[in-house]
């Protein structure tokens, strides 16, 4: 059942639903979303137009996650993504939690002020796409090389190996501003597997280097979808 106002609690990864009704033209809206700013939270948002007379149309999916906090000036409620359709009369969105433990409360805002606008834009995300492909290289001694994952690309998983030691990969997350997680240095002769789940997404370069290795080799594996 739709509600106006969605409060998602602890671990929950069920879709739930909410909805705006105004019974009357409503072609623009905001999603908001209160949680708080150390949130780990990664939500997927899939929405919806009611259109007159009768039928909803998509208008497509949202994956977003909660700024950093260097980027959030107050924390708390915040705008999610902004929705417009010519002859709407209502908004939808189906939640689902991808990542993540916190509470967080999603609530619909008619926005009269947006006409014009079609579509949907998240402000802190990006519209998800059904396109997956991978990168990578495998490396010897002495050798680097980046992955540059493109503007709004989602990250799913980094996987590297190496046979030896002193291999460090590096990601620079031009989207949060530096070094996402910093330099990780891999376990000697094993492999490291990170999967931002929804957390890193392009532009940024993802870097296997091998140049502090003095045998042996290296490699590795980006899954991305947009």
């Amino acid at each position: 059942m739709s509600v106006s106002k969605l409060h998602y609690q602890g671990n929950d990864t069920t879709q739930q639903d909410v909805s705006l009704e105004l019974g009357g033209a409503c072609e623009t809206a905001a999603l908001l979303i209160s949680e708080k700013e150390r949130s780990d939270n990664v939500w997927r948002v899939r929405v919806s137009a009611h259109l007159s007379p009768g039928g909803m149309r998509e208008l497509g999916r949202v994956i977003t996650a909660v700024r950093p906090l260097a980027l959030m000036k107050k924390p708390g409620a915040r705008v999610l993504l902004l929705a417009g359709c010519p002859g709407a009369i209502g908004w939808h969105a189906s939640i689902q939690r991808l990542d993540g433990g916190r509470d967080a409360t999603f609530e619909w805002s008619a926005t009269p002020e947006l006409a014009g606008l079609e579509g949907i834009e998240p402000t802190w995300g990006f519209v998800e796409r059904e396109h997956f492909w991978t990168d990578g290289a495998n490396l010897d001694f002495g050798e680097t090389d980046t992955v540059n994952v493109p503007a709004g690309a989602r990250v799913l998983a980094i996987s590297a190996w190496q046979a030896g030691d002193l291999a460090e990969l590096t990601i620079f997350d031009a989207v949060y501003g530096g070094a996402w997680p910093g330099g990780t240095e891999l376990p000697p002769d094993g492999s490291l597997t990170l999967t931002p789940n929804g957390h890193l997404w392009g532009p940024c370069g993802i870097t296997l280097d091998a140049t502090a290795m003095v045998a042996g080799e290296a490699g590795y594996t980006v899954e991305m979808i947009r």
